[in-house]
């Protein structure tokens, strides 16, 4: 069967899969959803993890940036932000040893990447679609949480 034009396109799915992957260019996400059109794959193009540090913390890798965020106790944070989860998991570990907290630093990227928009089952996705004939492939470029009940055999 031939493959048809990507499109821009609205879809509804329930989330049957994640996962996440450092690619050169960043973080790449890949979300696997049941729809009643059947399978959708996801791939949310790639971007960069963060942690977060006490403000007074000094860091020596990531691309850091102020946020209006406080830790549990408190204290304001800045985001660091990694191109690959390695870079990431390396500073969080050269923090610790040396006494600082690096908040945050042990949630996975799709696990984040979902929790910031309060997906826990059912998603509602923007994007550029590709229908393959068994499935259909969205490059997302809008994610959020939707009521979705699935029908699974």
């Amino acid at each position: 069967m031939p493959e048809k034009k990507r499109r821009n396109e609205v879809i509804e799915g329930f989330l049957l899969t994640r996962e996440w992957r450092s690619t050169r260019d960043g973080i790449a996400l890949t979300f696997w959803l049941a729809t009643p059109e059947g399978p959708v794959c996801v791939r949310v193009p790639p971007h960069e993890d963060v942690m977060f540090v006490r403000r007074d913390t000094a860091t020596r890798d990531g691309r850091r940036r102020r946020v209006g965020l406080t830790s549990l106790e408190g204290q304001p944070v800045d985001a660091v932000y990694f191109r690959s989860r390695r870079d990431l998991v390396a500073e969080a570990e050269r923090l610790r040893s040396v006494g600082a907290a690096a908040l945050e630093s042990d949630g996975k990227p799709d696990a984040r990447y979902l929790m910031e928009r309060f997906v826990t089952g059912g998603m509602r996705v923007r994007g550029a679609v590709h229908d393959h004939g068994t499935f259909r492939d969205v490059i997302a470029t809008d994610i959020e949480t939707a009521e979705v009940t699935p029908k699974l055999s």
